[in-house]
């Protein structure tokens, strides 16, 4: 009998020695998982093998109907919230638009502005993007939220849609929903949503010397892209766990943009290294809803150290 994968469990690939935790899961058999390096892999559910379930298995499973989410969370995006049993506030993002989103996520406090998430969002897809202690959640800061809807590509591109939304500890005093006997708390995310007597009255876009922001580029991606440290300007002084992780990051977002952008094909230059960088390209690319086919670039002008991907060309709505 197959074991069911849930967010929260520990798996192991069955043909790559790599392990981490499920963090999303996807309508098209394609799980999310989360490595020990901090990034997230998304591979095929058959590929993983679970070692230890959040949820306890019984020895039979009884059939029963997925669970959907409550018809008021319909056209919108919602930050859902749920307290476990630590206490601590676990918040996720769901997609009920009707169409994918290109989004980043963002949260600002006082000190600095993070960026909490990024990437694409399949219609219906919940994706977990923060984890809050026992702080009062007026104390949380704000939270933004910028997407672009993908449902027009290759068409024309639709405006860059912003989002935003702080709490108050009433907030949470309504009546939740149920998700599996836990309260869930949905707030749609509005467009334009911004509470009235801000304590930040300088908008996200404009960078300050205490608060550094640097905006997500949504614009056409490069048909090349090179991860070497110093093409993408990172520090090499940095661990190189880190500077792995940047490279993966710049990786994943150069190749959703190639296809909401309907780019034919893209060369990523990796270099030869240890192949740990191209290894985890291989496991990213492997049942990509977005890629045809990979090969090895041409040796005579890169060597052994990129990749040739060529891409699903998508169809606009």
């Amino acid at each position: 009998m197959d074991r069911v994968i849930h967010i929260g469990d520990k798996v192991r690939f069955l043909n790559e020695n790599l392990s981490g935790t499920v963090s999303s899961l996807h309508r098209d058999g394609m799980v999310g998982v989360t490595i020990e390096d901090g990034f997230e892999l998304q591979v095929l559910a058959r590929e993983l093998v679970v070692t230890e379930a959040l949820v306890k298995q019984p020895s039979e499973t009884p059939k029963t109907e997925k669970p959907k989410a409550p018809q008021e969370l319909n056209k919108g995006v919602f930050l859902l919230a749920v307290r476990d049993d630590k206490q601590h506030w676990q918040l996720s993002l769901l997609n009920r638009m009707g169409h994918p989103l290109f989004f980043a996520f963002y949260r600002q406090t006082p000190a600095a502005t993070e960026l909490l998430a990024h990437g694409s969002m399949n219609d219906g897809q919940e994706l977990p993007v923060a984890s809050m202690g026992q702080a009062l959640p007026d104390k949380w800061g704000k939270w933004c939220l910028q997407y672009l809807s993908i449902r027009q590509f290759p068409g024309s591109i639709p405006n860059l849609e912003q989002c935003w939304r702080s709490f108050k500890q009433g907030d949470f005093q309504h009546t939740p929903f149920r998700n599996n006997g836990q309260p869930l708390f949905a707030f749609k995310m509005e467009v334009g949503y911004q509470e009235p007597e801000s304590e930040t009255k300088e908008p996200l876009q404009t960078p300050t010397a205490d608060k550094p922001y640097v905006p997500v580029n949504f614009s056409r991606p490069e048909e090349e892209i090179d991860l070497h440290a110093d093409a993408l300007e990172l520090d090499t002084a940095l661990p190189g766990d880190i500077i792995l992780k940047k490279q993966m990051e710049a990786f994943q977002r150069h190749l959703e943009l190639a296809v909401a952008y309907g780019l034919h094909r893209i060369t990523v230059i990796h270099g030869v290294g240890n192949g740990v960088l191209k290894n985890l390209i291989l496991l990213q690319l492997k049942g990509h809803p977005g890629v045809r086919t990979w090969d090895q670039a041409d040796h005579r002008e890169y060597g052994q150290g990129a990749l040739r991907i060529t891409l699903k060309q998508q169809r606009a709505s």
